[in-house]
């Protein structure tokens, strides 16, 4: 399994899910199954809008981005997080769910074609 970058918000998250494929799925060392390794460059991320985020790479190298928007509710104050498409070229745009706002922006990347 190819482990995917996440900003800061999220690295703690990934770790543990990183470390629990890790202990419960031995990998093989097949060259046949290694696939893409490098990852998204010249990669940037941001507000957009009050409502949708925007990510971007300039190079996908073999590997795939997506945008991510944590959204806070006005009423409640709870805060989601929703995710754009898997992109190797262009905007990924992630947009929020009814009522709720752009929070923070972020971006995710994999050594993977995930498109």
């Amino acid at each position: 399994m190819t482990p995917v970058r996440r900003t800061p918000r999220l690295l703690l998250a990934g770790a543990a899910l990183t470390g629990a494929a890790l202990l419960t799925a031995p990998a093989s060392a097949s060259a046949a199954s290694a696939g893409p390794t490098a990852w998204p460059t010249g990669c940037a991320y941001a507000k957009h809008t009050s409502t949708m985020t925007l990510a971007t790479c300039t190079h996908h190298n073999g590997g795939s981005y997506r945008a991510h928007a944590d959204c806070k509710d006005p009423d409640t104050g709870k805060v989601k997080t929703f995710v754009g498409d898997w992109r190797q070229t262009g905007d990924s745009k992630a947009y929020c769910g009814g009522a709720t706002r752009v929070k923070t922006a972020g971006i995710e990347t994999t050594a993977r074609d995930m498109t």
